[in-house]
């Protein structure tokens, strides 16, 4: 059974052809996630 993460990479490959299209909408993801969560700076 796939995971939910491989059906959404899936889903996001199948409506951006481009395959560098797909590398940038991925990294811009993680960026924002990245500074949206608390990873970076601890809560006190």
């Amino acid at each position: 059974m796939p995971s939910a993460t491989s059906v959404r990479r899936a889903w996001i490959g199948m409506i951006v052809r481009a395959p560098d299209a797909v590398q940038g909408l991925g990294f811009l993801i993680v960026f924002l996630l990245t500074f949206l969560s608390n990873a970076i700076v601890p809560i006190r």
